[in-house]
């Protein structure tokens, strides 16, 4: 490996993730009591009337679970709203936490690409 392209460890890093949109806002203002009693019951995150902050939800239960510090998190819709960026500020200890982070973080419904 060339020495000028190797990484250092402990690594923080900026992840952007983007997400297919379910519905309603991500992490914006709640939904009406109209909307909240048309939802179907179950788990957030799990169908496609996934309530807000549901698809931020699924990935910090991914950082939290592999016990990696994150802060400063964002989310941009797309200019359609089929898709939501993420974009968080993470810190790995070694090479193999790293790729079992972004192997997790893809296997995580709905995410389409990580940065």
């Amino acid at each position: 490996m060339n020495p000028e392209n190797a990484l250092s460890f402990p690594l923080t890093f900026v992840m952007k993730i983007i997400m297919k949109a379910e519905a309603g806002p991500v992490d914006g203002p709640a939904e009406s009591p109209k909307a909240a009693s048309d939802r179907s019951p179950g788990v957030p995150g799990d169908s496609p009337e996934a309530a807000p902050g549901a698809l931020r939800e699924r990935l910090e239960a991914v950082f939290s679970e592999l016990e990696v510090p994150v802060e400063g998190w964002s989310a941009k819709p797309s200019g359609e709203g089929r898709y939501v960026s993420y974009t968080v500020s993470a810190t790995v200890r070694d090479r193999e936490e790293f790729e079992l982070l972004h192997a997790r973080i893809a296997a995580v419904n709905g995410v389409r690409y990580i940065l």
